[in-house]
């Protein structure tokens, strides 16, 4: 019990955007600092944006001849550009 009563409250706290742990958070430590973990961020775009976006991609990749990869199509430096604006 010592231990806890010697170290202080967090001043900054990283999580994803769990809206139990946010509201947790400001109960628990008013004022706490709380920032987003950008691999929590990262993976939560993956994951809703292959469902739509990505899934597209492949298809056009799968039919297109050019061979363009995604990765060095214009459409994906527009993507990543937006994404880090959004950021």
């Amino acid at each position: 019990m010592m231990f806890l009563n010697s170290i202080s409250d967090p001043q900054v706290f990283f999580s994803d955007a769990e809206l139990a742990l946010i509201t947790a958070l400001e109960a628990t430590f008013p004022g706490i600092t709380h920032l987003l973990c950008l691999w929590h961020m990262v993976k939560n775009v993956e994951t809703h944006a292959r469902r739509n976006t990505f899934r597209r991609v492949r298809d056009v990749e799968a039919s297109t001849s050019t061979g363009v990869k995604w990765k060095d199509s214009e459409a994906h430096r527009n993507f990543c550009d937006t994404f880090l604006r959004v950021m």
